[in-house]
């Protein structure tokens, strides 16, 4: 995979990487690498389609999260109504792209906003670990959310380094989020979005 990036390029001039989904199987014979490239000019109408009729399971568990249910799950991020509340989500919601809030995991999701809302509006990066156990490997999901740079950049230096540290990448997702800062996004540039990249890691 990480030759695969290495060597990724734009089909045309004025694309940009704007997705990434790769998948492995089980026995890690088979791999699919879907890489999704826009035209800078499309990069606002991508953010400003409707997702909120994706958005029930994670509004759902928020109203869980507000209930107490996860009060003792340290896997969990507490609640708080400035960053989980009914206005902070939908605003959340309509700057992402429907596919990313589709198939996201609600707990996962909410981790990420919370990163989301560290580095926007800077050129910081948020790095977020944890234990995936499965019946096949002993795995760990990386979640970077990076502001202020392009997503083939981030995705070709983390796979670099995850290479050359002997790790396998067994599945990726990268989705950008826009920032609303109209000094940030001038330009309709993927580079002032937040990059969010997940990663599943394990032992090659």
């Amino acid at each position: 995979m990480n030759s695969q990036i290495t060597s990724l390029s734009p089909p045309s001039e004025g694309y940009e990487l704007s997705k990434v989904n790769v998948f492995s199987s089980l026995d890690n014979t088979l791999a699919l690498n879907i890489f999704t490239f826009v035209h800078a000019s499309e990069v606002s109408s991508q953010a400003a389609a409707n997702s909120e009729p994706y958005a029930q399971r994670i509004v759902d568990y928020i109203e869980e999260m507000r209930s107490g249910k996860y009060a003792d799950d340290s896997t969990v991020p507490q609640y708080s109504e400035e960053l989980f509340g009914n206005a902070a989500m939908t605003a959340y919601f309509k700057l992402c792209t429907p596919s990313y809030v589709q198939r996201s995991n609600p707990r996962r999701f909410l981790i990420q906003k919370t990163m989301y809302d560290q580095v926007r509006g800077t050129d910081g990066t948020s790095v977020h670990i944890e234990p995936y156990l499965s019946v096949t490997s002993d795995a760990s999901w990386v979640s970077i959310a990076s502001a202020n740079v392009l997503p083939d950049v981030l995705l070709r230096l983390c796979s670099g380094i995850i290479s050359a540290k002997g790790f396998n990448i067994q599945r990726a997702h990268l989705d950008s989020v826009a920032v609303t800062d109209s000094s940030i996004t001038s330009g309709l540039s993927l580079s002032g979005n937040v990059t969010m990249l997940r990663l599943l890691v394990d032992v090659s």
